[in-house]
């Protein structure tokens, strides 16, 4: 997957990524399969596919702050105030007094036009 990333062939590193995910699917380090299929997506400038894969990582890592902050980010861009606060939710009960999470929060509870509960 790494060759194909080097050499620019993204199609190709993200199925050897999807596959290396297929085969070890409890890895959650820094170089975990999705997370690099995120970054991987990233580098493609594909906004909507890193957005998915970092649906996924959140699904399946309770611990995945920096990837909710990420999707939250992607989310407040488009102005899809329902999933910020979705995705905010689970960042806040991973790190609830983080000073960004709590902005983001209030912007998105005020773009909503909701309040704090």
């Amino acid at each position: 997957a790494m060759d194909a990333w080097e050499s620019k062939d993204y199609e190709a590193a993200a199925a050897k990524l999807e596959e290396a995910f297929a085969l070890y699917p409890d890895d959650k380090s820094g170089n975990a399969p999705l997370r690099l299929l995120a970054r991987l997506y990233g580098d493609m400038g594909d906004t909507e596919r890193r957005a998915a894969a970092l649906e996924r990582i959140v699904a399946w890592d309770p611990t995945a702050f920096a990837e909710c902050m990420a999707l939250a980010e992607h989310y407040k861009e488009r102005g899809a105030w329902d999933d910020v606060l979705r995705v905010t939710a689970i960042a806040q009960g991973i790190s609830p007094f983080d000073g960004a999470l709590l902005r983001m929060q209030a912007d998105a509870f005020g773009a909503a036009g909701r309040h704090l509960q």
